[in-house]
């Protein structure tokens, strides 16, 4: 496995990883104390609704950027392994990006 593979599998790991955790925090799961640096204030470990929406909106967001690394990668087959996934305009796929002035 060449090393462009090997990180392309270990950050889509973490990523997934921090993914399944966030369904947890959301539904109220006492893990609040172990999330967002523990600035969160939690009642018995429980984070505050506006916390929880984001622990559901980053399943979303994670998730995919998971599936992203992947392809673009080319671990996993699609249209990603080209440079038209996720790359927004102005930016390269080498993740440097020019602001319009």
């Amino acid at each position: 496995m060449d090393v462009v593979r090997l990180a392309a599998w270990s950050v889509a790991l973490l990523l997934a990883g921090v993914a399944l955790f966030q369904p947890g925090l959301a539904g109220g799961a006492p893990w609040g104390d172990m999330s967002y640096g523990g600035r969160a204030e939690t009642v018995i470990g429980i984070l505050p609704g506006s916390y929880r929406g984001m622990s559901g909106a980053a399943v979303v967001i994670r998730l995919p950027a998971a599936w992203i690394v992947l392809a673009r990668s080319g671990v996993v087959p699609g249209r990603c392994a080209e440079d038209s996934c996720a790359v927004p305009p102005g930016c390269s796929s080498d993740t440097s990006c020019s602001i319009p002035s």
